[in-house]
């Protein structure tokens, strides 16, 4: 009797734990949208929970929309409203795979443009998108003001978040492999993230564990250092003409004459003054974002070597307004007039600040045919914690 009973509690015992198993693995979904400062970009993520492993995470769609949310600070009325073809697109896209909305949390993480808000200004906004979504939309409600779904991001949370996606596509925390730092260039801000064992920077350093190994990640957010803000910085000193195409008239009455030394100056001295941050020899770099555009207009993201960006740099650059119109008519003017500018601060900060070698640093939008977006690493840091 007593061997029956156990045969059968082992049985039943089995069966708990599959069943158990099959409830951790199975798919769950969950919105995350990217509150930047030149737009928003909502993300669905398919995931899993393994009892043992890593959480498996996969980007299924994504939807972008401009302004950004701080164009609203001072009409927060319009903010919710601004987000409804992203949020009518993810109640068609759940629906159509027979996800109900009432099991998806929407999470709305606003950056730079928003942290360049007062926090009365940022408070109207997020109540005005949560008021929005309880009225309009099945998800799961979300938490009230200040609470996880709807706020801004510290950049130091940002930078890590960008940290975690890229070494999660590369495969680095699944197969217990090095880790690569990140460097991200926003419209607003810049963040660069890094795993160390030094404890010089304590204050900018969060500690974490992934698949059974812990990390100690250094996470640095610059301020006023995105290349928007980087580039209205540099426009307002004078010999501003010295980082814009030759006759390109950038001010009213203010015309370019394209010098890198000069330009270069000119956001080592009045930008790039606002960071302290030398990088190890050793450590290898993935950049993305706005330093990606940049290299890619220059062909130089295959090979990202300072003395051929700086050579494609003066080749590009050198010619008229009008002539760089005609080389590049498919352009778009506001970002053409740009590249030569955003150039030569990407050189600037990232040879000669951080002080990183050509064979450190790899300049990408993708990982394993998977685009890169800290939005990933925000939903794989929500499943570890």
């Amino acid at each position: 009797m007593k061997k029956y009973l156990a045969f059968w509690l082992a049985i039943m015992l089995s069966v708990l734990s599959f069943s158990a198993f099959a409830a951790n693995t199975s798919s769950s979904y969950t919105i995350f949208v990217d509150a930047g400062s030149t737009g928003s970009r909502l993300h669905i993520f398919q995931y899993e929970k393994p009892l043992f492993s890593l959480p498996v995470v996969t980007d299924v769609s994504s939807k972008n929309v401009k302004p950004g949310l701080s164009f609203y600070a001072d009409h927060p009325e319009q903010a919710g409203p601004s987000l409804k073809p992203l949020l009518d697109d993810a109640v068609q896209f759940l629906q159509t795979n027979k996800v109900a909305p009432g099991t998806v949390v929407v999470h709305v993480f606003g950056t730079a443009g928003m942290r360049l808000l007062s926090q009365d200004k940022q408070d109207a906004i997020y109540n005005n998108i949560k008021t929005y979504l309880e009225k309009n939309y099945p998800f799961f409600a979300p938490v009230p003001k200040k609470g996880k779904t709807l706020q801004t991001i510290s950049g130091q949370m940002e930078g890590l978040y960008g940290w975690l996606d890229v070494n999660y596509l590369a495969g680095n925390f699944q197969n217990h492999q090095s880790t690569v730092g990140s460097i991200d260039m926003g419209g607003a801000s810049t963040q660069i993230a890094f795993a160390t064992n030094d404890l010089k920077y304590w204050k900018d350093e969060i500690v974490l564990n992934m698949n059974g190994k812990k990390y100690r990640v250094f996470s640095k957010s610059f301020k006023g250092l995105g290349q928007d803000q980087a580039l209205a910085t540099m426009s307002a000193v004078p010999g501003a003409s010295a980082c814009y195409p030759l006759y390109y008239e950038f001010s009213p009455g203010m015309f370019g004459y394209f010098n890198l030394p000069a330009c270069s100056g000119l956001y080592k001295d009045n930008v790039i003054q606002n960071q302290h941050v030398t990088v190890s020899g050793k450590q290898s770099f993935i950049a993305f974002s706005g330093i990606y555009y940049t290299y890619n207009f220059f062909q130089a993201d295959k090979t990202p070597d300072q003395s051929m960006l700086e050579e494609r740099i003066k080749n590009v650059c050198s010619v008229t307004w009008d002539q760089l119109q005609k080389n590049y008519p498919k352009e778009n003017v506001k970002y053409l007039s740009a590249y030569c500018a955003n150039a030569a601060y990407d050189d600037e900060l990232l040879y000669r600040a951080y002080g990183l070698q050509g064979n450190q640093l790899t300049v990408t939008n993708k990982i394993n045919q998977k685009d890169i977006d800290w939005t990933l690493g925000a939903a794989l840091y929500s499943l570890i914690k």
